[in-house]
């Protein structure tokens, strides 16, 4: 536990500020942005690395869900 080191919040900082930047609508990433930012202040590097192998792959798409009115989020 002696190894663990604080979170760097200049990283997650960071994290957060670039997903504000990316051509999506604020916050439509939900709590994935959330882990984002706390993994770059975990890793205290943004963006955070890549484990090798990756673990967990997050996919998403549109397939029309936006044409059939059920999504809060612009398209």
């Amino acid at each position: 536990m002696s190894a663990i080191g604080p979170l760097d919040r200049a990283a997650a900082a960071d994290a957060a500020a670039h997903h504000l930047r990316l051509t999506k609508p604020r916050g439509s990433l939900g709590r994935l942005e959330d882990a984002g930012a706390q993994l770059a202040g975990i890793a205290a590097a943004s963006p955070p690395p890549v484990p090798e192998p990756a673990a967990v792959a997050v996919f998403a798409a549109d397939h029309g869900v936006h044409f059939e009115g059920v999504s809060p989020w612009p398209q």
